[in-house]
């Protein structure tokens, strides 16, 4: 379901201090999303993935806000 799953469930990741199950218990409608790096999701009942208006990458549509924020193409527009 996830895509990529670590064989610990415990790990950490690195620089955030909180694990697997809990960054999925924090986003518990959009736990899919918050791993999700497939360009062609196919899941139902998650978010669409949408394109970013900028640099056109694919992406669930609840990250957009996020991604712009960090994308390298937004400041052409600005």
């Amino acid at each position: 379901m996830w895509g990529y799953e670590p064989a610990d469930e415990d790990y950490v990741v690195q620089g955030f201090d909180l694990s697997i199950a809990e960054i999925k218990e924090a986003h518990q409608e959009h736990a899919h999303c918050a791993f999700c790096y497939s360009l062609n999701c196919a899941e139902i009942d998650i978010c669409k993935i949408v394109a970013c208006k900028y640099c056109k990458i694919k992406l669930h549509s609840c990250k957009v806000e996020d991604h712009e924020s960090i994308c390298i193409k937004v400041s052409y527009y600005y």
